[in-house]
């Protein structure tokens, strides 16, 4: 039976006769939902190709969100020098503390990848997501795959894998964008870097 995932409501399944542009309309609103979770000191919103940037002087996320619902972005707390990316596959949970290993293909390599279930604090429905560690090579390898695509592969912990494919149009222009803030802070102290050479 479709699923949607309702940011504070969980997931909300319909009968297979739902009308697809429908829950079109519903994916673009819990979208829109996870975008605003800044509430009313939101500043702004910007598009980047299939790329969405919202934020605050201190706070700033990038999203993209798949035909299926699963999410990638990329956020920055500024007033805690804090950036990762994060990964909420649309129908695999995770346990708050736990590691998965995850296969990223795209931005010209194939890599595995480690991430830990972290709870969005962020966001108001405090949802749990997969952050990647912060490290060069991640960044490296999303900066690397922008206007392409990538492709992420997760344990399911059965014996199988959930497989997300996500449009990287217009990431480099959204990841610039959530790391400019009013001192140029990031979390490894320098400014965006050019991964494209």
């Amino acid at each position: 039976m479709p699923q949607i995932l309702v940011p504070g409501a969980g997931y909300i399944c319909f009968s297979r006769q739902l009308d697809t542009r429908l829950l079109e309309t519903m994916r673009g609103w819990v979208a829109g939902v996870l975008l605003l979770f800044l509430g009313a000191s939101s500043a702004w919103a910007q598009t980047f190709g299939d790329w969405q940037v919202s934020g605050d002087r201190n706070f700033r996320v990038a999203t993209t969100e798949n035909n299926s619902g699963s999410i990638l972005g990329y956020y920055c707390d500024h007033s805690q020098r804090d950036c990762d990316f994060f990964f909420m596959p649309d129908k695999l949970k995770c346990n708050e503390g736990t590691r998965y290993a995850l296969l990223v293909n795209g931005g010209r390599e194939s890599s595995a990848r480690s991430a830990i279930c972290r709870r969005l604090d962020w966001s108001p429905s405090h949802q749990f997501a997969n952050t990647f560690d912060s490290t060069d090579a991640v960044r490296r390898q999303m900066l690397n795959a922008d206007s392409t695509s990538l492709g992420i592969a997760r344990g399911t912990g059965a014996d199988s894998f959930g497989v997300s494919k996500f449009s990287m149009q217009g990431f480099r222009a959204a990841y610039d964008k959530v790391n400019r803030e009013g001192r140029g802070s990031r979390s490894d102290g320098g400014g965006p870097r050019d991964y494209s050479r």
